[in-house]
């Protein structure tokens, strides 16, 4: 499965990555998608049970299969998109712009076809099943879907769910954690009643530093600076959870921006600080 994810991820990265203005780019594009095809190929083979090595040439691999054990789809398409990326990894020839787009659709319908072939729904496939905490994953798995929808308010008030649900199994797992800042918030109470209101204030503004040094040196542990951390939490809606993991309510700051790029950003994030667990 971890070979099938990570040609999602390479292929994704080319589709990414394709842009009319970029003329070198257009090898970059062309390589990673014969990568992601190249990874399915090989998964196909240790799947089928099919003596081969490292020695053994893609096309030599897709003839095989293709004959002796399983249909490949979408060959030809595939076999003209290796021919390119030979031109350009061993010749320099870029390819051409107007034929990226054609080879970006036939990699995804090869990747769609034959890895359905193995049983995988390459489609649904994502990262995100590899998340152990399991209110992380449902959010990242919300969050990858409305981006696939095109509904990109939702996906970010998805993944800025998955962040919070994150920080807090952070933050019980830090020595000093919600506990102790909940014991600042309460001690307010020592103080008289007639100065209960100034001193709450007074706690709540301690609590809060505390709560956010705690934050950062949660976060850190997985190898992100305070300001790091801070600007991706700026990108976030401020959701409110509940103790089923529900979301309850949301709100966001005058300049805040929903963006694909910024939905990215904290997706990455997530990820990456899942993985560092």
């Amino acid at each position: 499965m971890s070979s099938v994810l990570l040609s999602k991820y390479l292929y994704l990265k080319a589709s990414e990555s394709f842009s009319t203005e970029d003329y070198f780019g257009h090898g970059l594009v062309i390589s990673l998608l014969q990568d992601s095809a190249e990874m399915l190929i090989w998964e196909m083979a240790k799947r089928l049970n099919i003596s081969s090595s490292s020695k053994d040439g893609f096309v030599s691999l897709v003839d095989n299969i293709d004959k002796n054990h399983q249909k490949i789809f979408f060959k030809q398409q595939i076999l003209e998109l290796n021919q390119a990326r030979v031109g350009f990894k061993h010749y320099g020839n870029l390819p051409s712009v107007s034929d990226l787009p054609k080879h970006i659709n036939n990699c995804r319908e090869f990747l769609i076809e034959n890895s359905r072939s193995i049983g995988i729904d390459f489609e649904k496939l994502s990262s995100a099943n590899l998340i152990r905490n399991s209110g992380v994953k449902k959010y990242v798995l919300a969050c990858e879907e409305a981006m696939r929808i095109g509904n990109i308010e939702n996906a970010l008030l998805n993944i800025s769910a998955a962040l919070l649900i994150l920080e807090d199994f952070l933050l019980n797992q830090f020595p000093i954690g919600v506990s102790a800042v909940n014991k600042i918030r309460d001690s307010f109470n020592v103080f008289q009643s007639d100065s209960h209101r100034d001193a709450q204030e007074f706690t709540e503004s301690i609590a809060d530093t505390f709560d956010e040094i705690i934050k950062s040196i949660a976060f850190s542990g997985a190898g992100y600076s305070r300001a790091e951390i801070m600007h991706i939490k700026s990108l976030c809606y401020s959701v409110f959870i509940n103790g089923n993991n529900e979301i309850v309510s949301c709100r966001s700051s005058n300049e805040f921006q929903v963006s694909i790029e910024n939905v990215r950003k904290i997706l990455n994030f997530v990820m990456k600080v899942e993985r560092n667990l």
